[in-house]
């Protein structure tokens, strides 16, 4: 998130219409962190404006099933595959960093599968320098 990046965050949380959480989300997992603390901050930020940034923790984009299954297939051994029996390709939740499915093993065990949508590491830690050298 460069310096007008951040401004048009500022505004899209401070400005006279609802923000838009999908513009926040395109800016970045900082952009999103830093919406999501001013979600908890009701005491200088109209009610509804603080839930409405609450969707933020638990209803964020998804991945589509294409690359779900794209990204498992990267990352999990192939024994992985032999066990699950059915993986829910939408999920029951989406956070900023990763997302839920429902799954069952092959004995029927019903399970949770947690899906780290990216490696956020390289963007993040660019955008805090970035702002990093917009506050100095």
């Amino acid at each position: 998130m460069n310096p007008l990046g951040f401004i048009g965050l500022l505004r899209e949380i401070y400005g006279n219409k609802t923000p838009d959480l999908d513009r926040i989300q395109k800016k970045g997992l900082l952009a999103v962190k830093i919406a999501q603390h001013y979600a908890l901050r009701i005491d200088f930020l109209d009610e509804n404006v603080c839930t409405h940034l609450a969707k933020l923790f638990r209803q964020t984009n998804s991945l589509p099933a294409e690359d779900i299954d794209k990204l498992l297939h990267q990352h999990v051994d192939n024994i992985w595959f032999d066990r699950i029996k059915n993986l829910q390709n939408r999920p029951f939740a989406s956070a900023s960093v990763g997302q839920v499915h429902r799954a069952e093993l092959e004995d029927g065990t019903q399970v949770i599968v947690k899906i780290i949508k990216q490696d956020f590491t390289h963007s993040f830690l660019r955008d805090i320098r970035s702002l990093r050298n917009l506050i100095r």
